[in-house]
């Protein structure tokens, strides 16, 4: 992988000193529209629907979940998976 390299605890790391940025005010933007905007609640019946073809008690990760709406919803079509939400915002 490049630019990548194991670091002493064998996770993979990036060897570069590249500054990623995510302002914090966009969390607030997309939490003000999520429960209503056909994009968000598409993308989640979508993905749910793709998530149908796994057993129903299987563990998810929703890495650089925001501010949950993903995870949230799918936790509740899925109650008998288990979900757990990365953010390192």
């Amino acid at each position: 992988m490049k630019n990548f390299q194991k670091d002493q605890n064998g996770i993979y790391v990036n060897d570069s000193n590249v500054n990623v940025f995510y302002h914090d005010k966009f969390n607030d933007i997309c939490f003000g529209v999520e429960d209503s905007n056909f994009w968000f609640n598409n993308r989640n019946e979508i993905i749910g629907s793709l998530m149908q073809n796994f057993s129903p008690n299987c563990t998810f990760a929703d890495v650089g979940g925001g501010n949950g709406f993903q995870t949230q919803y799918l936790s509740r079509k899925f109650p008998d998976s288990k979900f757990f939400m990365i953010e390192p915002g």
